[in-house]
Formats: C-alpha cells, sequence, structure tokens
C-alpha cells in the first residue's frame, strides 16, 4: 500500500488525476488495484517457483515494485487516462510525452560518486584502489602504444605513396 501510495503521488505530480482536465482522470483506487494485480501476479509466478523448488520464498515477496511492473502500472494506467488512443503503445507514448517527461527536469538523481563513497563501497574501493590503479596505468599504455603503433604505419603507408 505504501509504494502506490508513492506512486499515486507521481500520478498527482504529472496532473493525471486533474478532473477538469481528463474525462477519465486518474483515482487513488486506481493506482492501488493496479498495483496490487501487479504485486499479485509476481506472488502468483512466485508461489508456483518456490512450489517446484525454484526460489525460495525468503525476500522475494517485496512489495516494492521491480522495473517491469512499474511500466506495466504506467501502461495501465494511460490506457485508463488516454482511453481514446488508438493502440496501447500511444496511449503509453501520450502519458509519457505529456505528463512525465515535461517534470523530468526536476528529478535531481544522486550522483555515483555519492555511491562511490558511501560505507562498504568506499572500504572496497580503498582495499582495491592500488590494484584498480594499476589496472588504468596498464590499459592506458597498451592505448598509447596502439595509438603509437597506428600513427606509425600511417606515416610509413604516406612515405611509401610518396
Amino acid at each position: 500500500a505504501g509504494r502506490a501510495h508513492h506512486l499515486y503521488r507521481l500520478c498527482r505530480d504529472c496532473q493525471m488525476t486533474e478532473v477538469a482536465m481528463y474525462r477519465n482522470a486518474i483515482e487513488q483506487q486506481d493506482v492501488h488495484i493496479i498495483c496490487a494485480s501487479e504485486l499479485k501476479k509476481r506472488l502468483d509466478k512466485v508461489g508456483n517457483d518456490v512450489k517446484s523448488g525454484v526460489v525460495s520464498k525468503k525476500g522475494s515477496l517485496t512489495k516494492s515494485l521491480t522495473y517491469a511492473e512499474f511500466l506495466n502500472v504506467l501502461t495501465s494506467l494511460s490506457k485508463k487516462l488516454y482511453s481514446d488512443a488508438p493502440t496501447l503503445n500511444e496511449s503509453f507514448q501520450q502519458l509519457l510525452m505529456e505528463n512525465i517527461l515535461p517534470l523530468a527536469h526536476r528529478r535531481n538523481p544522486q550522483t555515483i560518486e555519492n555511491q562511490l563513497r558511501a560505507g562498504q563501497n568506499a572500504m572496497l574501493r580503498t582495499y582495491f584502489d592500488e590494484a584498480l590503479l594499476e589496472l588504468y596505468k596498464f590499459y592506458a599504455a597498451e592505448s598509447q602504444n596502439e595509438e603509437k603503433a597506428t600513427t606509425n604505419s600511417t606515416v610509413q603507408a604516406k612515405d611509401f605513396d610518396e
């Protein structure tokens, strides 16, 4: 339920809930139902895999949506919001172009540097720092040697032509 609430906030931010703008505006119940449906699909699949012994139950029943499930939810919402679109693909594209992407500039993604400096990553990087530097030097030198060899063969080819 918590994740569906966050997704509903996204819908609100993207003005998909505006009754004045859309004949079939998205309601909170729509988001909850569609999210629950996606999670149930995974639960059914995991349930079958647990029964057959392919996967263990521990940790596999998380309530957050995977990326593919998130896209499925957005696709379902686009079908409701843009029911006049001739195809599902076009309704999804319209949702992205008119609602979601115009607000993408507000996103403030975390840089990779913050991740690299965090806890265990920093310890791991410190531990392998020297080895990584040696690898970098090796491949940088190889790249320079290749570049010199290519330059020399080009120069020799020009000399041969003259």
